[in-house]
């Protein structure tokens, strides 16, 4: 969608603000929203598997970066995300191991790409499937349908949060701009949780406590 189609819940509140300015803010709003409660996540088409070749990159949307994997596959099988000690442990020689089936991954150094472990060898017909969460370009000029769908008043109550901030315009308003920035804070934290359950039915909960402990 457009970024004017959040006009109707920003002009008002911001009169006298130019257009160029309500874009800049929008999206920041957009970015901080996606980057905390990792609200756009999307599965990538198929990657197939290369001989010699470890680093893959994460396609990502029109106007989007990739901002971090969330699950890998390999034909069906999980791979597990392990950091670089974490590797050490478990494949002692991962700079320079080869296999037919890696079984692990973590972030290239390469930002919006995997690195897998061991470095595929052999591989016949093999494909990756990435699940990365994504966050709009600061640049980016539409936003995604379903952050217009079911987040519109919690973006534009950060991007008037941001603009109301500002010291000295005709738009200034800092006590309203805190209400709108803990409106925003709180659909974040709404977001993540409901992002959490893959957004199905559910609940997180912790495991009973014993009495008295």
């Amino acid at each position: 969608m457009t970024l004017d189609e959040f006009y109707p819940y920003i002009l008002a509140d911001v009169q006298g603000c130019p257009d160029p300015t309500i874009n800049i803010n929008l999206v920041a709003a957009a970015i901080e929203f996606c980057t905390k409660s990792l609200a756009w996540s999307e599965t990538t088409a198929p990657i197939a598997l290369v001989n010699t070749q470890a680093d893959y990159v994460i396609t990502a949307p029109t106007d989007a970066r990739a901002l971090m994997p969330r699950d890998v596959w390999l034909d069906g099988s999980k791979l597990v995300p392990k950091t670089v000690d974490e590797l050490a442990a478990v494949l002692p020689n991962w700079q320079t191991a080869t296999g037919s089936n890696p079984a692990y991954y973590n972030a290239s150094v390469t930002r919006g790409s995997i690195r897998v472990y061991p470095t595929p060898a052999n591989v016949v017909a093999q494909a990756l499937l990435i699940r990365a969460a994504f966050i709009p370009t600061p640049a980016a000029t539409t936003l995604p349908d379903f952050l217009g769908q079911y987040h519109m008043e919690a973006i534009a109550s950060g991007a008037k949060a941001r603009l109301m901030a500002m010291p000295t315009k005709d738009w200034s308003n800092p006590a309203l701009g805190t209400y709108h920035k803990g409106m925003f804070d709180a659909a974040i934290i709404d977001a993540k949780i409901a992002e959490a359950h893959d957004r199905v039915q559910g609940s997180i909960s912790a495991a009973p406590r014993r009495f008295g402990q």
